[in-house]
């Protein structure tokens, strides 16, 4: 599964990355709903904590475009009528082409953001002092994946030690 996240910034006057591309595979997904458990657990301990950041890749693209023909024209304005609409974020279509990577963005410090109930990513601009981050994927997006391709159940956070 593709998904294309709408990502914001802490500078509004910055020409930051318009949109993350994500390739959620099966084994991403699994990572993410092991984090999930992990947090879930730690929290039983310490109930301040309310997020947890994994400083790493995770198989996302950021990428500015100033001209929509390089995400196929029509078809691209159709999914981002859907973006500014839904929730943030949508499914991208099999056989959507996406650009070459010379119009991905430099970016440095990418990391991943785990909450109870959704998994965001955040990174810096190369050169630059302030962050950008993605929409949520929400857990039952990231659950959906998993359940359609019969991988192995998160942990349960019961088995997650905290000690």
């Amino acid at each position: 599964m593709r998904l294309v996240l709408q990502v914001d910034s802490d500078n509004e006057n910055a020409d930051d990355p318009t949109l993350c591309i994500v390739d959620l595979t099966p084994e991403l997904a699994q990572v993410m709903l092991n984090r999930i458990a992990v947090l879930v657990g730690t929290k039983r301990a310490d109930k301040a904590l309310y997020e947890c950041y994994y400083m790493e890749w995770g198989g996302e693209r950021y990428m500015n475009f100033d001209d929509p023909e390089q995400l196929e024209g029509e078809r691209w304005n159709d999914l981002s009528d859907q973006l500014t609409r839904g929730q943030g974020f949508v499914e991208l279509p099999d056989d959507f082409r996406l650009p070459d990577e010379d119009v991905d963005a430099n970016i440095e410090c990418p990391q991943m953001c785990v909450r109870d109930d959704a998994v965001q990513f955040t990174c810096i601009p190369k050169h630059c002092h302030w962050y950008i981050r993605t929409r949520e994927i929400p857990l039952a997006t990231i659950t959906r994946l998993i359940d359609g391709k019969g991988a192995a159940a998160p942990l349960p956070a019961s088995s997650v030690h905290t000690s």
